[in-house]
């Protein structure tokens, strides 16, 4: 009886590159998913501290001035939302908001202060 020394030269089956193709393919999705999510986060930070001057700028106009209610106003393309509401009567205290939108109506900045009535 003869014995034979078979080498096996085994490879990849097809099945099994296409396993390896399949889970290769997810995570390069889950990898440009989250780029896509990064970047738009980075536009939406860039568009919040390009707005966050304009609100410093209105926020310290509220604190010089005696302001009651809510108005609106355009200030270098954006909308500026102002606010100013009492906290309690006991301390006299205001909460002074200012809200910052784009033009296409988007949230970009907000500060808020309480102040002392004097």
């Amino acid at each position: 009886m003869k014995i034979r020394h078979l080498k096996k030269n085994r490879g990849f089956s097809l099945l099994e590159v296409i396993i390896a193709l399949a889970i290769a393919l997810l995570m390069l999705t889950a990898l440009l998913s989250l780029e896509i999510k990064a970047s738009r986060l980075a536009a939406e930070t860039i568009k919040g501290f390009d707005a966050l001057p304009t609100a410093i700028e209105e926020i310290e106009e509220l604190t010089l001035r005696e302001f009651a209610g809510r108005s609106e106003k355009k200030v270098n393309n954006y909308l500026v939302v102002t606010s100013a509401k009492e906290i309690t009567k006991e301390i006299d205290m205001v909460r002074l908001s200012v809200e910052v939108y784009s033009n296409d109506d988007q949230l970009c900045s907000e500060l808020s202060l309480y102040k002392f009535k004097f």
